[in-house]
């Protein structure tokens, strides 16, 4: 490759690289989620309430702990989800950060930047078919973090590595689903030194995932119950099931990791014996991720369950293209441009259809940002997170209710075998007994069974009048409370 080539090949790595860090920042993402983790933060830096005893959630709360700095810096309001987005953008930096450096010995290709550009490519493709996992939620940290660690253990810094992979397992506990990469990047080795590698990694995590907890004031109680009430959660979700639920979503749910199987087996035509045993081994785990991805939410699927074996797929593939010197450089060098432009117009596809349908960042913001100018402090919300204003307080200690599925948490909490320790949840009466300022007409009788439905209509009729209608999304009718509007009940 001439140095005209390599320039324009660079050029265009570059700019993809650098529209995906935008598209990360602008993309519309999961309003609902990411208002979640948000406003618990908020309880948190703002507060100084304690996660699971002072109001309730089930994901791990390493995401919480970074968000939460927002506030404690003097930060106020739903501004906090640009700050969240920039967190966002720095992980994603750190991922590719990760492949680019574990990608420069790679031989056979006409520049280093061919290998990385496939394996950036197809990560970045998962980032936005799976446009809902990576933002803020905790996968994405751990996503960051887990690269750096698997960066530490193919520099052979064992120790480091496992001390971050400790702490990136603490973020999103699905991450530990990928650690047979360890593996992967040590074989083959010897006994003694695999022994070695692997015990200090083990010691590491370990320091890692308890040294967080003990430093944040985190318990081990604590993640216990998420491990538990997130397995419950996840079975009670919307209740027309997979099919009704995700059709419409499968390609984006299965397309990127059809793309990975089918450049497993563009590089498995090119390896040596030694590689195609390895390149089947990794093909075969990243088979049973997919499964496991399906088994444990079936029959909803949710997108994040996939995580592993997208960051699996990954680091496979960049534990496969280290391992021989490769003699497909030509082919190689034709397909990267194309595959840049692709990767490019997916992204403008996805954001233009953002903001057709305004449900960007921005709009997120808006909208949240105009409910908190209609609150008196003090006051609270009973809200869906979907358009749950963040920087508020909720009515119920359950927080904002999922809009997902016919009570959603509440079945949850039934299920769940913590339910003897936790407060009753019963939206209905602390409608009645805490009086929210908002609440949102349409959503709020399917938090509730169907037997109290009609009680919710009665006290929205009684004491609430409509204060505005969103048009995106989905039509949300917000209420106010009469005592505060100056309204007439509906």
């Amino acid at each position: 490759m001439d140095a005209a080539a390599k320039k324009n090949l660079n050029s265009l790595v570059v700019g993809a690289f650098a529209f995906w860090l935008v598209f990360l920042f602008l993309q519309s993402g999961n309003w609902l989620d990411e208002a979640e983790h948000c406003n618990a933060a908020w309880l948190m830096g703002s507060q100084h309430l304690r996660p699971y005893t002072d109001f309730f959630q089930h994901h791990s709360p390493l995401l919480w702990d970074l968000l939460a700095v927002f506030y404690r810096l003097g930060g106020k309001g739903a501004e906090v989800l640009f700050f969240g987005r920039l967190l966002v953008v720095c992980f994603g930096v750190m991922v590719v950060w990760s492949l680019r450096a574990m990608t420069k010995q790679v031989s056979g290709f006409a520049t280093p930047l061919i290998p990385f550009a496939l394996v950036f490519f197809l990560f970045g493709t998962f980032a936005v078919a799976y446009s809902s996992t990576f933002v803020i939620r905790p996968e994405t940290p751990a996503l960051g973090l887990g690269a750096v660690a698997l960066w530490a253990v193919g520099r052979g810094k064992y120790a480091w590595g496992g001390l971050v992979w400790g702490v990136a397992i603490y973020a999103s506990p699905r991450l530990a689903l990928a650690s047979p990469l360890w593996l992967g990047l040590l074989l083959p080795t010897s006994r003694d030194r695999l022994a070695k590698a692997l015990g200090t990694g083990i010691a590491g995590a370990v320091v890692g995932f308890t040294g967080y907890s003990l430093l944040l004031g985190h318990t081990f109680a604590d993640y216990a119950f998420v491990l538990s009430f997130s397995q419950a959660f996840q079975k009670v979700g919307n209740i027309n099931g997979f099919f009704a639920m995700k059709m419409g979503s499968s390609p984006p749910l299965f397309g990127p990791v059809l793309l990975a199987a089918l450049l497993f087996r563009w590089l498995y035509a090119y390896a040596d014996g030694d590689n195609r045993r390895r390149i089947c081994l990794h093909a075969s785990w990243l088979g049973v991720l997919v499964a496991l991805a399906l088994l444990l939410s079936w029959p909803h699927a949710y997108p994040q369950n996939f995580m592993p074996a997208y960051f699996y797929a990954t680091f496979a593939l960049v534990d496969i293209l280290n391992r021989q010197t490769w003699s497909m450089a030509e082919p190689a060098q034709r397909s990267v441009p194309f595959y840049a432009v692709w990767f490019m117009l997916a992204m403008a596809l996805a954001l233009f259809s953002d903001l057709r349908a305004k449900a960007g960042v921005i709009n997120s913001y808006r909208i949240r940002a105009e409910m908190l100018e209609l609150l008196m402090p003090g006051e609270t919300v009973m809200l869906p997170y979907m358009i749950h204003p963040i920087a508020v307080g909720n009515a119920s200690f359950y927080g904002g209710y999922q809009d997902d599925g016919v009570n959603r948490t509440c079945r949850a909490v039934e299920l769940s075998r913590y339910k003897a320790s936790l407060p009753p949840c019963r939206f209905l009466e602390d409608l009645v007994e805490h009086s929210p300022a908002l609440i949102e007409a349409t959503t709020l009788p399917y938090a509730v069974e169907p037997e109290a439905q009609g009680a919710v209509k009665s006290v929205m009729e009684q004491k609430y009048a409509l204060k505005f209608t969103l048009r995106e999304p989905k039509g949300y009718a917000i209420l106010m409370h009469v005592n505060r509007s100056g309204l007439t009940p509906r």
